[in-house]
């Protein structure tokens, strides 16, 4: 067991240092090898955390679902993953009516929050960067701006680098840079 629990320690060591790309998989066995080390705690936090992150995944959540029914973590696996990713989905579609109605600042605002929770979410880096490009667009570019949108940019770079929804947003991005 000490050499198992050795293990799991360089494994979260990893998993820390390969950030916001360790939120799925990397997650998820990490969150089995800590349950069968008898971590409950540890491994439904583990298990929350790929959820938040990959809340659009279905056949990934369906295997978080069976984790946490194989392990006995709650009462009702689908309950809990349902309500985590719905939580996702409000707070999600609150920043985008913001987006739309104009109102930037505060969807810039509920986003950033939800990405540093969040870090390995892409459709959360997605719409962060998606609204400070709208508002540049609208009220002019400003350094500290064209930073933050870099970052989430990259971000997505990093987390979806095939997402049809990413290439908008460069599309943006780089003709606001060029103009």
């Amino acid at each position: 067991k000490e050499a198992a629990e050795a293990c799991l320690g360089e494994a979260q060591k990893l998993a820390a240092e390969l950030g916001p790309a360790a939120a799925g998989e990397v997650g998820l066995e990490l969150a089995r090898v800590s349950l069968a080390l008898g971590r409950q705690d540890e491994a439904a936090e583990i298990l929350r955390t790929t959820v938040v992150n990959n809340h659009e995944d279905e056949e990934f959540l369906r295997r978080v679902t069976d984790a946490y029914r194989e392990h006995g973590i709650g009462d009702n696996p689908e309950g809990t993953v349902h309500e985590i990713r719905q939580g996702i989905i409000d707070m999600n579609n609150r920043g985008v009516r913001l987006i739309t109605s104009g109102d930037f600042d505060a969807a810039i605002e509920l986003f950033e929050k939800a990405a540093e929770g969040m870090p390995g979410n892409k459709v959360i880096a997605l719409n962060t960067a998606r609204a400070l490009i709208l508002k540049m667009e609208k009220q002019g570019k400003d350094r500290e701006a064209v930073t933050r949108a870099s970052r989430y940019v990259e971000r997505c770079k990093q987390l979806a680098p095939s997402d049809p929804r990413l290439l908008q947003v460069l599309k943006r991005y780089q003709r606001l840079m060029a103009g």
